[in-house]
């Protein structure tokens, strides 16, 4: 009902916009993501605004909601932010901020989110977001010439061996070309896994 109002009643959202702290958290989200759907430069000012102080807050449920908030918006890039929360110290922020890169795609943030791999704490949570990002990120991988995954080879294999795509199915071939004994049972399992057939 809320976002009826918010896209239909640009008098609606302006009101609800100057009474934002009054409301909850899902409606808050709401009135933020039609604000940033609107051209008029109070409305994206306001919200952003808003999301700044999301970010800085310092309650982790705040920080959360920012990175729902980015979530939904895929014509708006928020990759700073998201660096940033990639990072928190609470791990449901850094959970939702990784997941949230991943399904967004955003090939910038790979590098440091394949590193966290090296933290047993948040290895999980990075091998569910990678997995989120689907065939591409075979893709992008290869696009980002100053980054080579070797220490994470392993997982990448068991990752795109879930993958439905062509550029899963080039990676495992091409490293199973690579010829290295350590990984030929896990390349060869993860192949079977996406029912390839030579």
């Amino acid at each position: 009902y809320v976002s009826l109002l918010c896209k239909n009643d640009p008098a609606f959202l302006k009101e609800a916009s100057e009474k934002l702290h009054e409301y909850e958290a899902v409606i808050r989200k709401i009135i933020i993501i039609h604000l940033l759907n609107q051209r008029e430069f109070e409305f994206l000012y306001k919200a952003g605004n808003e999301i700044t102080t999301l970010l800085h807050s310092a309650i982790a449920e705040d920080r959360e909601l920012a990175v729902e908030i980015m979530s939904e918006l895929k014509h708006v890039q928020f990759s700073e932010a998201l660096k940033m929360l990639i990072n928190d110290d609470e791990i449901s922020v850094c959970r939702a901020a990784i997941s949230t890169a991943c399904k967004l795609k955003m090939a910038p943030l790979l590098p440091e989110i394949i590193s966290m791999l090296n933290q047993q704490s948040h290895k999980n949570l990075v091998l569910k977001g990678l997995t989120l990002y689907g065939d591409q990120l075979f893709e992008d991988m290869q696009q980002l010439l100053e980054f080579s995954p070797k220490d994470h080879l392993l997982e990448l294999i068991k990752i795109a061996g879930k993958q439905k795509g062509e550029n899963s199915t080039a990676f495992l071939l091409s490293m199973a070309k690579e010829g290295n004994a350590d990984f030929r049972e896990a390349i060869v399992h993860s192949l079977w896994n996406k029912e390839y057939t030579p």
